[in-house]
């Protein structure tokens, strides 16, 4: 199984208030996750994972901020296939 595993920025909680930094941290839910068509290359597995990301932030305001493409036999099992990809600046 392969899929992208979606990133948002976290809140910025520092412990007393929201004024920490505010790093991308892996999407709980349906939304942080796309299952993918494991006969596809890298290169085009990316490609379907930014496309995807970028109509959840068009449509619904998701505020996805990168993905990473993972392997695996399930979820709670997987390896990295890709390392974080910005989707903000493509790296």
């Amino acid at each position: 199984m392969k899929f992208a595993e979606y990133y948002h920025l976290s809140t910025g909680w520092n412990g007393t208030d929201f004024t920490g930094p505010k790093e991308p941290i892996p999407m709980c839910g349906s939304d942080g996750v796309l299952y993918l068509d494991g006969r596809l290359s890298l290169p085009n597995l990316q490609n379907v994972a930014a496309a995807h990301a970028k109509q959840l932030n068009e449509q619904l305001g998701k505020g996805i901020v990168g993905y990473r493409i993972c392997a695996g036999p399930r979820l709670t099992q997987s390896y990295p296939l890709s390392e974080y990809v910005s989707i903000s600046t493509g790296t």
